[in-house]
C-alpha cells in the first residue's frame, strides 16, 4: 500500500470481531489515529514505511453509508411549491410565538 496513490481497502471475513483497513488517505489516516487515541483498546495500527497505515478496528464499527440524495431533484412544481408554503407558514408561527408569547 503506498502512500501515493491515495488508496484505502476494507477487509472483513465472515465471523470475525474486527475489520481490517489499509489506507494512505489522509483523511482516513487521521480518522483512524484519532479513534486510536479515543480508544486504544479497541484499534491496532500499523504504520508502514511510506506512511500508509494498516488497521484494526471491531467490526461494529463498519459501515457503509450512502450519499444522501437532494431533495429538490425528485420533486416536481407543485411538490416545491406546498414545501415553499408550509416553511412560510411555520416561520410566521414562530415568529408570532416569539412577538406575542402564543404558539
Amino acid at each position: 500500500m503506498s502512500k501515493e496513490f491515495g488508496e484505502t481497502i476494507y477487509s472483513h471475513q465472515a465471523r470475525d470481531k474486527t475489520f481490517t483497513i489499509d489506507t494512505g488517505e489522509c483523511k482516513f489516516i487521521n480518522m483512524v489515529r484519532k479513534l486510536k487515541d479515543k480508544y486504544p483498546h479497541d484499534v491496532d495500527i500499523h504504520e508502514n514505511a511510506d506512511g500508509s497505515i494498516n488497521a484494526r478496528l471491531p467490526v461494529d464499527w463498519m459501515r457503509i453509508v450512502p450519499k444522501k440524495r437532494s431533495g429538490e431533484s425528485h420533486l416536481t412544481a407543485e411538490q416545491k411549491q406546498a414545501r415553499l408554503k408550509r416553511l412560510q407558514a411555520g416561520r410566521k408561527r414562530i415568529l408570532r410565538s416569539k412577538t406575542t408569547g402564543i404558539a
